[in-house]
């Protein structure tokens, strides 16, 4: 347990010098626990919190011992605020006195057009030149954090609003390689010059200007406005400072070059000490660029440094920027395996410190294993379909008297000689059929063509199909029977014009038919 978890507790009746050892051993001995601090509080010598916070990584999370480790938290005077962000207003004077010229803006040694941050006007290094240049530098050390919002105020006789809120600080929304914010203060000119606001000088309206530009913003946001003059201003500017207090605003004023109004006893003291900022002079002009701008990082006013140690090492310190925010990153290798406590101490100018701490879990990460791709269902390959058994040939049946038919088309002899299939069985074509031609059927002279093998006679007439054509069994009874075939006496026995007639109750072959040329 920490002593800043105590101060944090009994902040309003002790201070941590007050803390004795007795009340640390009693605490301590009253719970075994160990209790995260964070944020952490303090009270300072003026009575003012001192506020710490570790933003990030959380209490009690996992890190990758294998990685370097990012730590961010913020700093504060007076209340920490609720939300990660910031909101920012530029206040800037540009009532007729900040014409004056002749001044080194940007301190390079020179007076030269180096120094005219604000073209718009007819003067090199002006009063209002280098407020420009200082809040440009301001804005370039805000850069690209997106939990900043920027706005800018101008003010003379009376305020305006010339540039609502914008995030992050360095947006170019042109695209031209100019902040926005950049090119907007560029156009400024004695009296406002984007926005016409008169020449003499009221704090009091500027602030109410301030204040209610605030107010489009969330209310748990940090907000600070940096406010820059030359001048004095009439009148009393107390009720604007406590409006602005009670809005959550703590305003830095900067009382800019020789011909201005000191900090002490002025209405610009008045205005920080009543928002919890400060009151700066800036008597040499050419360096305000170099204090607005916080080069290098300047922690908020009334704050010392920020240190941060790991497991009670060396403490380091770390980087503050103007907004109080502070990052720090720890190396590969110096996290434990398990559990690390992380401290980070704020100082503020008096001495008063308050300590935050959080404690992560430092380990090897189990990898996921990689998600398997889920396999493509297959295809359900196709039923084949069931053949068709082929029909058994029908036994063609044997012709009447043993003639063979005649074909009834040509086309059933593909190979032209003489003989077709048809109806299941073998038919000569002849006169008889509409393939016609008589004995010029195509019946080869030389005699018939002898099958290889009798099975291809499937009707047992002597009579097989072979190689795309009609051929004769040997040895079957028609091929022994062609052998003593008697010739028909009279053509006019032979009916149907095949070549075969029928004459003394037998058989016969009428001489010169297609069926006479088989048989002879």
């Amino acid at each position: 347990m920490k002593s800043g978890y105590i101060s944090n507790k009994l902040k309003h009746s002790f201070t941590r010098s007050k803390v004795s050892t007795t009340l640390f051993t009693a605490l301590l001995c009253a719970s075994s626990q160990s209790y995260a601090i964070n944020p952490a509080t303090n009270v300072t010598s003026t009575g003012q919190d001192l506020n710490i916070e570790i933003s990030t990584p959380a209490d009690g999370s996992n890190v990758d011992i294998a990685m370097p480790l990012s730590v961010t938290g913020r700093v504060s005077i007076g209340a920490l605020p609720g939300g990660d962000a910031s909101s920012v207003v530029y206040v800037i004077d540009v009532s007729g006195s900040t014409d004056d010229g002749g001044n080194d803006c940007n301190n390079d040694g020179t007076i030269n057009d180096g120094d005219n941050f604000t073209p718009a006007d007819a003067t090199t290094g002006s009063v209002l030149d280098c407020e420009v240049g200082g809040v440009m530098a301001l804005n370039d050390s805000l850069g690209s954090n997106a939990n900043v919002n920027v706005a800018v105020v101008v003010f003379g006789s009376r305020a305006a609003v010339a540039q609502p809120f914008i995030t992050p600080p360095n947006t170019d929304s042109n695209g031209n390689g100019i902040a926005d914010i950049d090119e907007l203060l560029m156009q400024l000119d004695q009296g406002g010059g984007v926005v016409s606001v008169g020449s003499t000088t009221d704090f009091s309206d500027a602030l109410t200007a301030m204040t209610g530009a605030f107010q489009t913003r969330p209310a748990n946001e940090q907000r600070v406005a940096y406010f820059l003059t030359d001048g004095l201003s009439g009148g009393s500017v107390a009720t604007q400072a406590n409006q602005a207090r009670d809005a959550g605003i703590r305003v830095e004023t900067f009382s800019v070059g020789t011909s201005a109004a000191p900090c002490t006893g002025s209405a610009l003291e008045t205005i920080a000490s009543t928002t919890g900022g400060s009151c700066t002079d800036v008597q040499d002009i050419d360096t305000l660029a170099a204090v607005i701008g916080n080069v290098g990082g300047v922690p908020p006013t009334g704050i010392e440094r920020v240190d941060i140690n790991l497991n009670g090492g060396a403490s380091t310190q770390v980087s503050v920027d103007n907004l109080g925010n502070w990052a720090h990153t720890f190396a590969v290798g110096t996290l434990a395996d398990g559990a690390n406590v992380i401290e980070a101490t704020v100082m503020a100018g008096d001495g008063t410190t308050a300590t935050a701490d959080i404690t992560v879990n430092a380990m090897v990460p189990t990898n996921d294993p990689t998600t398997p791709t889920t396999p493509t269902t297959p295809t359900t390959p196709t039923t084949p379909t069931t053949p068709t058994t082929p029909t058994t040939p029908t036994t063609p049946a044997t012709p009447d008297n043993g003639r063979h038919p005649i074909c009834t088309a040509a086309a059933v002899d593909p190979d032209g000689d003489g003989w077709g299939w048809e109806n299941n069985a073998s038919c000569i074509v002849g006169s008889g059929g509409t393939g016609g031609g008589g004995t010029s059927g195509g019946m080869m002279p030389m005699g018939p063509i002898f099958c290889a093998s009798s099975a291809s006679d499937h009707d047992g007439d002597g009579w097989g199909w072979e190689n795309g054509m009609s051929c004769l069994v040997q040895g079957s009874a028609f091929d022994n029977a062609r052998m003593t075939m008697p010739h028909c006496t009279a053509a006019a026995i032979d009916s149907d014009g095949d070549g075969w007639g029928w004459e003394n109750d037998a058989t016969c072959v009428v001489p010169g038919s297609p069926a006479a040329q088989i048989i002879d």
